[in-house]
């Protein structure tokens, strides 16, 4: 046994760059795999750590009329209620720096939603603030004074006296409001009697909420039944809330799923092609040493104690890879992909990275495992033969016409090199299948690297760009307007006001007349080209126990529709017109809910009213779902008679740069509540995506790195198994730079059909994984660009060169005396 550990150690030095690359190999799919798995988890473990600690509210309740001190006495009585903090907020319109901005001011809290003060101090007197990290960014520093206008706070000016963050505003995007320009800048927090008004809000935590992880699905089951409870106690005219109400937290929530999915199957491929070329690699070093084998065996040493050098060669190099792998892979990935979110989610500073027991295990025992039965199983196939056969080289294959040789018309036109280049790869099968599977999956992995970009960007590109087409949508508070002459009603009618059939169709009329109103203002503003008026309603659809969330679109004019959204086919570009006897739904939900042109599906509108609707026509769509129908067919189904409460218009050229003030001057109309643009739309969503690109990048270079290795491991064993064939060809005359264009053209051919192959397997993988990747609001777009597949075949090809260029310098080194040498 000492001789043949010696043996070991010296076959380690021996082959030390494939014993390094098979290390290199496994590290790098280990580390890829463990850390990009473990990216999920680590992000939520990240959120629930800031969450938790900022005690985080569970549960928000808001007011119709706001909340009183009755209220919090009631939501006392209720046992799973842990703290309860009533809040005053207010968006208000302030001057800073001789500039208008909207800003939300909020009260200060000392048990929920703990601000965490960065720089300077929390406000202590009166006329003081801090402003959120976001603004501070934004040039506005400590020192600063925050001008309040129209009187709405008890102090006219407040100092900003320190910098600090909020659980319930993570993202960077504050949201939408009915003040100014509509676009909420920031946030500012001041003491509670800086406020006029009374509670507007009431903040709960849940008693056990923080033993469970945030967005699970036991953490959402506790919480749901307290929310249940504090309906009941409250009854009506109360908005009870969870934290999926914060826009911030779905987001991030949403994020760390599609980088979940990714996980999933990105990872799997990238990890079963590094283990099946260090397949290959053990396979051929088996079959290069069969004289030492048969010696062995010759000598009288039994076959576990020949096997065992093998096993322990490739257990050893895959273990001390793989456990390098896994604990490098399981932080710095991790690492990079939550920084790369924390320039949208900056307020999520002190990460949590956990190693996982499982992924690391898993990854390391499947590259283990598989490895060493790879070198077991072709020792054992060595091992079946006797010690002279083993002795003996192996007889060379029988020389079979290629399919070139039998079209005469083509092989007589190719030089004597090209054509001993299509007998050498053609003669070595096995070796060209698993070099093509490298290089092919390599290709692949940068292909879908690449193609995931496209699939993110496609749906700013085309939702925005090609299939949204108008510039703003202005939505209409109806039921404000309706409120508006109660109070010229009898109150001694014997049905509630709004539910009396007359009082109910002088309301309605009221308010058609008010939007009608509107629109006359929206046709006369010389900055709106045109406009047409819609119905947006909310909707729910049901399928195997999970509800999906669809936003109902009924125009007006259902002639007009095509002028501002472009509703077709994705795959045939068919438009699809709407119909007096059904629906039409995007293709993301009809994938959801499995429902295809003809199907029924159960609709329940925003008033719980339920229909069977029929799918007439699935058109192309990127984000959240949508059903179009016309108002013949929606007051049929849902017997409802409907306003139309909003309005998309087309504004004229060279406006764009004038929105806020539009804004402002559009939500100074009453009953106008709320007026949003499409490029503020687009923006959001480019600025969701831009985490993505940091993440993209990982599995770019990953892939590449990982061709680069691939490539050069299956060069390197080609050459060591060609030894003697090279050197003979070096005897026989031929130079260096021969020598070297002899392995060359076979590399350079192989690399091209490595590539085309590459194309075929990335496309269908790119398919695959973005269908996994995508959460149920959003569809990812399915088209890849040429730039896409240039890079991943310009990146493979500088990597064969490199490698070329390094085995060169080995070609060189050849002894030409190996072929002199004896195997007998």
């Amino acid at each position: 046994m000492k001789a043949l550990r010696k043996d070991f150690y010296m076959q380690i030095k021996k082959t030390l760059n494939r014993y390094l690359s098979i290390m290199a190999i496994v590290s790098l799919g280990v580390a890829f795999y463990a850390g990009v798995t473990s990216a999920e988890p680590d992000m939520r473990y990240t959120a629930d750590y800031f969450y938790d600690e900022n005690n985080m509210m569970d549960i928000r309740v808001v007011g119709k009329k706001g909340c009183t001190d009755d209220d919090i006495n009631k939501l006392k009585e209720i046992d799973e209620i842990e703290d309860i903090a009533p809040s005053k907020t207010m968006d208000l319109i302030v001057e800073l720096e001789d500039k208008e901005e909207t800003l939300k001011a909020m009260s200060l809290e000392d048990d929920i939603n703990l601000v965490t003060i960065k720089d300077g101090r929390l406000p202590k007197n009166k006329g003081e603030c801090v402003i959120d990290k976001q603004l501070a960014e934004d040039k506005y520093k400590i020192g600063d004074v925050i001008k309040v206008k129209d009187k709405l706070l008890e102090s006219d000016e407040m100092k900003i006296v320190g910098i600090f963050t909020s659980p319930l505003f993570t993202a960077r995007d504050k949201g939408q409001t009915t003040v100014g320009n509509g676009k909420i800048k920031g946030l500012f927090v001041i003491k509670e009697d800086e406020f006029k008004t009374g509670y507007s809000e009431i903040y709960l935590t849940v008693k056990g909420a923080k033993d469970k992880m945030s967005a699970s699905s036991s953490y959402d089951d506790l919480v749901d039944e307290v929310k249940e409870k504090v309906k009941d106690k409250l009854g009506k005219g109360y908005y009870v809330l969870d934290r999926k109400s914060i826009e911030s937290y779905v987001e991030y929530d949403m994020d760390a799923s599609r980088i979940g999915n990714i996980g999933k199957v990105f990872p799997i491929f990238f990890f079963i092609i590094a283990a099946m070329v260090c397949l290959t690699t053990m396979t051929r070093m088996v079959e290069e040493n069969r004289t030492e084998i048969g010696t062995y065996k010759a000598l009288g040493y039994g076959k576990f104690a020949i096997v065992y050098k093998y096993i322990i060669y490739a257990a050893s190099a895959t273990l001390i890879g793989g456990i390098i792998g896994a604990i490098v892979g399981s932080y710095i990935f991790p690492y990079i992909i939550i920084k790369a979110y924390g320039i949208q989610f900056a307020n999520l500073e002190q990460l949590v990275l956990k190693l996982d027991p499982f992924y690391i295990t898993i990854s390391i025992l499947i590259a283990v495992v598989s490895i060493t039965m790879a070198a077991l199983m072709s020792c054992i196939n060595e091992l079946r033969s006797t010690p002279a056969s083993l002795m003996r080289p192996l007889a060379p294959k029988m020389g079979k016409k290629v399919l070139l040789e039998r079209i005469p018309f083509i092989w007589n036109r190719l030089s004597f090199n090209m054509k001993s280049t299509i007998r050498n790869l053609f003669r070595y099968k096995k070796r060209l299948f698993m070099t093509l599977f490298g290089i092919s999956g390599s290709c692949a992995l940068m292909l879908v690297g690449y193609g995931i970009n496209d699939a993110v960007k496609g749906i700013v590109y085309k939702q925005f760009g090609d299939i949204s087409n108008y510039d703003m949508t202005v939505n209409i508070n109806v039921e404000a307007l309706r409120m508006q002459p109660l109070y010229m009603l009898s109150s001694d009618s014997t049905k509630p006001l709004t539910e009396n059939p007359d009082n109910k169709n002088m309301l309605d009329d009221f308010a058609k007349e008010k939007i009608s109103e509107i629109m006359s203002r929206l046709d006369a503003d010389d900055r709106i080209d045109e406009y047409m008026e819609v119905f947006q309603s909310s909707s729910t659809i049901r399928r195997r126990k999970k509800d999906y969330s669809a936003n109902i679109f009924i125009p007006k004019d259902t002639d007009k529709l095509g002028k501002y959204i472009d509703l077709r086919n994705r795959k045939t570009k068919k438009k699809i017109e709407i119909s007096d006897d059904g629906i039409l739904i995007d293709e993301k939900l009809a994938s959801l809910i499995n429902a295809k042109v003809g199907s029924n599906i159960a609709v329940k509108d925003a008033n719980g009213k339920k229909a069977k609707c029929k799918v007439k026509g699935i058109f192309e769509n990127y984000t959240n779902h949508y059903i179009y129908m016309s108002q013949k067919y929606y007051e049929n189904n849902f017997d409802t008679d409907i306003i139309f409460n909003a309005a998309i218009t087309k504004n004229k050229e060279g406006y764009k740069e004038y929105n806020d003030k539009l804004s402002e001057d559009l939500l100074a109309i009453e009953g106008v509540a709320l007026v949003s643009f499409l490029s503020t739309t687009e923006d959001t969503v480019l600025d969701m995506f831009a985490s993505m690109n940091g993440i993209i990048m990982v599995l770019i270079v990953c892939a590449g790195i990982l061709a680069f290795i691939v490539l050069y491991n299956l060069n390197n064993v080609n050459i060591e198994e060609r030894k003697r064939e090279l050197a003979t060809l070096k005897v026989l005359g031929f130079y260096d730079g021969e020598v070297s264009g002899y392995i060359y053209r076979e590399n350079i051919i192989i690399t091209f059909m490595g590539i085309v192959l590459g194309f075929i397997f990335g496309r269908i993988l790119l398919t695959f994984v973005v269908k996994t990747a995508e959460v149920d609001a959003m569809m990812f777009a399915r088209e890849v660009k040429m730039l896409s597949y240039a890079y991943s075949a310009i990146f493979t090809v500088l990597f064969a060169v490199i490698i070329n260029y390094v085995m060169h310098i080995r070609l060189k080194s050849v002894d030409m005396a190996t072929s002199l040498k004896s195997v007998e």
